[in-house]
């Protein structure tokens, strides 16, 4: 029974993951990041209407989407731009 349990335990693995090398030239392919979705004109506020998590991960990353809503545009930005820290205040 013990050794059941071990062989149990081994398959489930770890609980804490890591980007193993295979997976490091994809990684930007995989992750997504913040992108417009509309216009959004200088000082226009970012919105769950305006704002989507997209692939390839090019800019913010996707865990900051909630920071990011309600805060301004610094400048105009067409559809379908990865944000970046300097894009709003």
């Amino acid at each position: 029974m013990v050794s059941g349990i071990r062989d149990v335990q081994l398959a489930l693995g770890s609980p804490h993951k890591k980007v193993v090398a295979a997976e490091k030239d994809t990684r930007i392919i995989q992750r997504r990041s913040i992108f417009t979705i509309k216009s959004i004109k200088k000082g226009e506020k970012f919105t769950k209407n305006n704002i989507e998590c997209l692939r390839p991960f090019i800019g913010l990353p996707a865990t900051d989407f909630s920071k990011i809503l309600n805060k301004h545009a610094k400048r105009n930005l067409t559809p379908y731009t990865a944000l970046s820290k300097s894009d709003f205040y």
